[in-house]
Order: structure tokens, then sequence, then C-alpha cells
């Protein structure tokens, strides 16, 4: 009985079973993990920057429904671009197979728009980056085919902008397109970051630390409310033991790693309760008891990722890391105005160029009717302070004086591209001037610029090509022989700035000298040879004081061109050696006439015979030939 009571109830099962499963093979409905109803829409917000390329996966479309998307920057500085993949095309692979190599192929010098087109095309269902002739971008796309779909959102590719974004993203809901729909429905659209607000971010970041330069600071982009900053510094090379502390915005210290110094790596963690505005990072070398370690280091830093601080996770698209704005400087010289040898300085007219790009500066070209701002003049400084224009001040550390500004011109595009020009005239100091080689000698003379901020805000680079020196300098005496730049640090109260080096090496035109100095002397010496053939003792004296008048008068002549210096020039060298011998030859002519007068003058005569004829220019001879040997 209940055998039988049992198979009756598994007949029953398996009939129910077999009943629910033919409902829901010929009536299925809709998937309620998946299923977008209509009318839904989703914004989204956040920053872009250039060639960054955004992903977001919209599940569960189905044939019929229409998709809306639309994008713009309010401010209407970024120029946005969107496209709806294909969806054979794989989301993990797009930017290594499609975006990246279009980048490349751009800065190779390819046509953009030819090659955005064919790529676009290729990977894409319908895309768009000038909606109505505007730098906005949207499409509506009837979907054909039940799935999953992607749509890539970033800057136009033959523009680098950036800046902030909004974008809508509808089903059956037209008014997107207009941009004022207001959100409606449960999220339905996945960042492919893994987070609808931005996802995590890492950066990393190399460093150096010496004796000269014991820290360095890392500057971090604004981390939100609760976020949770997590840092890892290991030593890649040397016996640095770094500290690693978290300052705030006043300069307070609010996390310390590795305070004692004794291993090779840190980190710390770190909880938001306000907006992490104006917060870094700083990697020291200075141990408690004073002494510096010295080394390589990488530092890792992530917002929301936990894995930077065991220090494994890979870069993402957002930026932890403030990274410097690297500034391109070049100079240009027109003129030497003059060398004044004695102070040590020589005075120029030249021109400084600069060129950088800071996506804070970009504007809505629509807006301000121009694609670029200008700036004239003297009312540069006051435009830029009244628009809150941050540009790389700098000043000319080796100047002297006043540097009067010829022309100046400011411009910045309306994707943040900036150049700064300026024509000016000044008197440069030039310290290392060496004296030594006179007038033989080769000068090297420069043109210093520091910035005025630190260089985790600007960092120069030379502009390739640009810094020469003029073909007509206008300075007879020199003549420059090669020049180039470099880019070294120097220190504005305290901090490590960046500085950009012109220099040039410059010698003299040596016509001046051989016949205005060398050669009277050469000449005022052979006369004083010829006349020791003359038997008149006297007459010998007199040429020979005449002599050590003109070498001293000489010797004036020259010392007026150059600074009281605490060692001797080749010149010096010579008017010394000529003014010893010289003197010698005086003294030996006087000994000789007093010879020749107490009685003794066929031995006056032998002495003169195979002393005093042969004696002063082997004399000459020797003393030249040592002092360029010393001299080299």
């Amino acid at each position: 009985m209940r055998a039988a009571e049992n198979n009756s109830m598994k007949r029953r099962c398996i009939f129910i079973a077999t009943f629910v499963l033919f409902v829901l093979a010929f009536f299925p409905g809709p998937d309620p993990a998946v299923a977008i109803e209509t009318g839904a829409v989703q914004k989204l917000e956040g920053e872009i920057s250039p060639k960054e390329t955004n992903l977001y996966r919209i599940p569960g479309l189905r044939r019929g429904q229409t998709l809306y998307v639309f994008m713009e920057d309010p401010d209407g500085i970024l120029d946005p671009l969107v496209a709806l993949l294909k969806p054979e095309v794989n989301n993990a692979s797009v930017l290594a197979e499609y975006v990246h190599p279009l980048e490349a192929a751009i800065a190779a010098g390819g046509d953009p728009l030819l090659s955005v087109t064919e790529m676009l095309e290729k990977i894409s269902l319908i895309w768009n980056d000038d909606y109505k002739g505007r730098y906005r971008a949207a499409f509506k796309y009837k979907i054909t085919k039940k799935g999953d779909y992607t749509v890539l959102a970033r800057s136009t590719f033959s523009r680098n902008t950036a800046g902030r974004f909004r974008i809508l993203v509808g089903v059956d809901a037209p008014s997107v397109l207009k941009g004022k729909a207001k959100p409606a429905g449960r999220h339905f659209v996945r960042d492919e970051r893994g987070d609808e607000t931005g996802g995590k971010g890492i950066s990393s970041t190399k460093g150096t630390i010496s004796k000269d330069r014991d820290f360095r600071f890392h500057f971090l982009n604004g981390i939100s409310p609760g976020e949770t900053l997590f840092a890892y510094v290991e030593v890649t090379s040397g016996d640095l033991k770094p500290v690693m502390t978290l300052l705030d915005f006043s300069d307070k210290p609010v996390m310390t790693a590795n305070y004692s110094g004794q291993e090779s790596r840190a980190a710390l963690e770190y909880t938001f309760e306000r907006p992490g505005k104006n917060y870094y990072l700083k990697i020291s070398g200075r141990q408690p008891d004073g002494t510096v370690s010295e080394g390589e280091y990488r530092l890792l830093v992530g917002a929301g990722a936990p894995e930077v601080k065991l220090g494994t996770g890979i870069e993402t698209a957002r930026h932890v890391l403030k990274e410097p704005l690297t500034v391109h400087v070049g100079v240009r010289m027109h003129q030497i105005t003059n060398v004044d040898q004695k102070n040590e300085n020589y005075g120029v007219v030249a021109t400084l160029l600069m060129q950088w790009h800071d996506p804070a500066l970009a504007f809505n070209p629509e807006v301000a009717g121009d694609r670029v701002k200008l700036y004239m003049g003297d009312d540069f400084n006051q435009t830029r302070t009244t628009e809150g224009i941050n540009w790389p001040e700098f000043t000319i550390s080796n100047q002297q004086g006043n540097r009067w500004v010829q022309n100046r011109i400011g411009a910045v595009s309306s994707d943040g591209s900036a150049l700064y020009l300026e024509r000016f005239t000044t008197t440069l100091q030039a310290p290392d001037f060496d004296f030594r080689k006179f007038p033989f000698d080769t000068q090297q003379f420069f043109i210093s610029v520091d910035a005025l901020f630190p260089e985790w805000y600007f960092i120069f680079e030379p502009i390739e090509g640009y810094s020469r020196a003029g073909e007509q300098l206008g300075e007879e005496e020199w003549l420059v022989t090669s020049s180039d730049t470099s880019i070294t640090r120097a220190e504005t109260a305290g901090r490590p700035v960046s500085r950009f080096n012109f220099r040039f090496e410059a010698k003299r035109h040596m016509e001046y000298y051989i016949f205005r100095i060398l050669l009277p002397i050469l000449i005022i010496l052979l006369v004083s040879w010829v006349v020791f053939f003359l038997k008149d003792y006297g007459k010998r004296i007199d040429v020979a004081g005449g002599n050590l008048l003109l070498f001293i008068a000489f010797n004036f002549t020259i010392s007026n061109d150059l600074p009281r210096l605490g060692y001797l020039t080749f010149m010096d060298a010579i008017m010394i050696s000529a003014f010893v011998v010289t003197a010698l030859v005086l003294i030996l002519s006087v000994y000789l006439k007093r010879i020749a007068e107490s009685g003794k003058e066929e031995l006056a005569q032998k002495i003169d015979r195979y002393v005093v004829r042969w004696l002063y220019p082997v004399a000459y001879i020797i003393a030249v030939t040592t002092v360029t040997k010393l001299f080299g």
C-alpha cells in the first residue's frame, strides 16, 4: 500500500516538472537580472584625461529596443567621441588591438581623420564625435539582435582634450539626445573597470634619494571622502631605508611608515574622512640619527586598491599621483651687446620660448568664439591674474639688475596647450670666466632659467632644435664656437626647482691681440737685440730702460680689461718674462759699462760677444717656451 502511494507521488512530481518546463520553453518571461525596462535612463559622470578610453557594458538588450547615448562636457572643454562596439569585439583587447595602434599611427604622422574612420567602422556599429555640429557626441541605434553591447567613450582622436563628462544612456528614451533626460529605473550600465563612479586607481613612479637631496614629494590627486589610500615604497638599488609620511594641505603629518628607518620598504593605509585635496607623500632617506641613506626606489599608490599595500597592482586609467607638468623651454640669442670682463658679466638680447599643455587651461571655443586666447604686452600679467591662469613662473638666475622686456605674448588653445614668448634685454653674470690662457682663452657663457614653483608642479625640458646663437651677434671681439642646452636642479626657498641652461662657448678674435699687442712686443724685443751690436754701452742702457717703461705701459693697458685676478694669465707670464729678461739685460749692460770704464774693455767685449748677444734671444725663447708649456 505504501509503495503504491510512493509511486503515485513520483508520477505527480514528474508531471508537474514536465508542465513547468513546457511553460518556460514556450512562454519565456523577462530575466529580472538583465531585463531593462522601457524608458530607463542612467547618468554617468566623471573626468577623463587625454587618450583615456572608457568602456561601458549594457547587458541584456532585446531586439527592437532603441539605445540612446549622449555625451558632453558641461564646461565645453572636452571634445567627446562615443561608439557602440560590435558584439563580436572583445572588450578586453579593444585597447591593445585597435585604440593604441591607432594612437601610435597618428603620432607617427598618419592621417587622423582617415585612420579613425577606418578603425571605428571596423569595430563599431555606429559612432559620433560632433553631434549637430557641436562638441558633443550622441547616437541612437535600434537593436537587431539580443545580447550585451558595449559603449566606448573618450576624447576625439584628432584632438587631445580632457575634462569632465556627463553621459546619458537610455533605452527607448528619445529625450536622451536632447541632453535633458532625467535618470529613471534601475542602474543597468556597468563600467568595465568595475565601478560606475570611476573605480579604483593605481599609479606608480620612481625616484632617487641622495645626500644632496634627502627627500622627495609626491602629490596626490583629489581623493573622495570614505576612500582608502594605500601606498607602498620599496628600494630598487642602493642602501636606502625609506621613511614614508603622508601630509595634509597644511604640511601636518597624518600617517608615517618605517619611521625608525630599519626596513628597505614601507607601506601605509589611510582612510579619508574629508576630501583629500593637496595631500602629498614625502619619501625621505634621513634616519633618526641624522645620517642619510641613499638609493633608488619605486612608489606604488592606490585608491581603493588594497593590493598596493603588498607591492602589487597594475596601473589604471585613474591617476592617483599628480604628475608634474612638462614645460618645454628654449632660448634663442640674437645679440651680445657687451662683454665686461672686468665685472665678469655680459649683455644679451634674446628670446625665451615656453610651451606646455595643462588641461586646466582648456576652454570652450564655442563660448569664447575663437580657438585661441591671446595675452599681449603689459596686459599679460593682469589678465593672467584676473583669469586665474596658472603658468610656469620663472626667473633668470644669473640676471643682474632689471630685465627689459621688449615684447611678450601668451597664447592658450582651447585644448589647454599654452605658449609664452618673451624678447628681452638684460645683463647676465658670467661667474665661470677663466682667464688663465688669456688671450687664447675660450670662455663659457650661460643663460639659466629657474622655475619658481617646485619641480613637483613643473619640470623643464629643452625644445628640440630651438635654442641657438644668432649669426650676427654684434660683438666683434668674440666668436661663438658652440652651444648646447641642459636641464639641472636648483633650489628656491628650500624646495628643488627645475633649471634650464643655455650654454655657449666663445673665443676671441686673435687679430687684435696679435697686431696690437704681441707683434709690437716682438718688434720691441728685436730692436732691443739689434742695439746690442752697438759698442756704446750707454746707448744700450738707455734702450733697455725704455723697454722697461714700454712693458710697464703694456701691462697697465692689458690689466685694465681684466679683473684683479688671484692668478697669472698667459699674457701676464709673457709680460713678466719680457720684463725680467730686459731688466737682467739692463743690469748686465751697466756691469759691462763699468768693466769697460775700469780698463777691462777686452773682457767686456768678450762677455758681450759670447754672452749678451746670444743670451738675450735664447733667454726669451726659453722663457716663452716654458710659459707656453705651463699654460697649455
